[in-house]
């Protein structure tokens, strides 16, 4: 049976997330990569607390980081072109929502007038008309 330092275990812990992130990022499955992503911060979280690895541990630790920079490239090649398709459904969304603010006569305008605090006067150039 293999026995793990509490380090080396802990940057197991962090591949095998790693690994299950990669597989629902395969499968499309984002909802599930979004929740493994916050056990993946917490997983690195208990790391950073740990102590310094000896030279030995420090080579075995080499196996396990290009594990986990391996799923993390495959993620992110996976996420790109995702995040490139909510990009241009959230631009189309605003587009839509402008088209009915202005057949609507609404304003598109989100910026509320300026109002001087009543105890200051407005700064220079910014009078209210």
């Amino acid at each position: 049976m293999d026995t793990c330092s509490p380090i080396q275990c802990r940057y197991q812990t962090i591949v095998n997330i790693a690994e299950r992130m990669l597989c629902c990022a395969r499968s499309n499955h984002w909802n599930e990569v979004a929740l493994l992503a916050n056990e993946y911060t917490a997983a690195v979280e208990l790391l950073r607390a740990s102590p310094t690895l000896s030279e030995q541990s420090r080579a075995e630790r080499q196996a396990l980081l290009t594990r986990i920079l391996d799923a993390d490239a495959a993620i992110r090649a996976l996420i790109s072109p995702e995040m490139g398709r909510l990009g241009k459904l959230l631009g189309d969304l605003r587009r839509q929502r402008h088209v009915l603010d202005a057949y609507s006569g609404r304003s598109v305008q989100f910026k509320p007038p300026y109002q001087p605090l009543p105890d200051r006067p407005p700064p220079d150039g910014c009078e209210p008309e």
